[in-house]
């Protein structure tokens, strides 16, 4: 697959339909109410109607952002893209530092005219494109699972997109499955089940890492038998991932 997702609310899909997919319905959970609604395209977006222009194409909304819950039957689709990995130092030692890897559009191999409003693609993305040089364990990369859209941050929050309450990345009650677990697919096509206690670690594998300091997340590394610290790498201060 190829999800060239940019915007840290976007779980953009629809780069596979109808090309590659023709039911929307696989984008749905059976274990949800969500629905993806076939009239309402990203182009009507109040807000977001400039976006087809960075992409080149437009998109069904509810096939470009997930739905708030499991309960959610106002419109999005039931699964989270993974398309960049994570900034950080990891148990294996792999170290992902984007920015040595070149701007968001370098990583895509897009071009555009300056002043098309769509100046985003100079900027620097925290983490690496998920391409096949890029993924060196395909069969333990995250490419993607199910919707776990909680603790939304800005701009998000302020577009309705997801939930801002909950842990995001880890299940809560609401999500597809509740507290038990996630499936997930990975870059080499193969999927499984992931249940909550092995999580962190599949996260950890994909390096993907858990941004920011929020007290949960750190529970939640601990809880793994993982810890937190900050590492240089090229002068840059990142996040090291470790196995305690």
């Amino acid at each position: 697959m190829f999800l060239p997702a940019i915007f840290t609310f976007e779980d953009n899909v629809g780069w596979l339909f109808p090309d590659y997919i023709s039911s929307y319905e696989v984008a749905l959970c059976p274990a949800t109410s969500n629905i993806i609604r076939e009239n309402e395209m990203l182009s009507d977006h109040p807000v977001l109607g400039d976006v087809p222009l960075l992409y080149g194409r437009d998109f069904l909304i509810d096939t470009f952002v997930a739905a708030k819950d499991r309960d959610d039957d106002g419109g999005g689709h039931s699964y989270e893209t993974f398309a960049w990995f994570s900034d950080g130092k990891y148990p294996d030692g792999t170290v992902i530092y984007g920015r040595e890897r070149g701007t968001i559009g370098g990583q895509l191999g897009w071009n555009y005219t300056p002043g098309g409003g769509i100046e985003i693609l100079d900027d620097y993305p925290d983490g690496v494109l998920k391409t096949q040089i890029s993924v060196r364990y395909p069969d333990r990369t995250i490419i993607v699972i199910d919707n776990d859209n909680d603790d939304v941050q800005p701009p998000g929050d302020s577009l309705g997109f997801g939930r801002t309450d909950g842990v995001n990345n880890y299940p809560d009650a609401w999500n597809n499955h509740g507290r038990d677990g996630v499936n997930a697919a990975m870059c080499d096509g193969s999927a499984r089940w992931v249940n909550s206690a092995g999580l962190v670690e599949a996260y950890m594998e994909s390096a993907d890492g858990f941004s920011g300091d929020d007290p949960a997340y750190l529970d939640l590394l601990e809880a793994a038998g993982y810890g937190k610290r900050s590492f240089t790498y090229k002068g840059k201060s990142l996040p090291e991932y470790f196995a305690r």
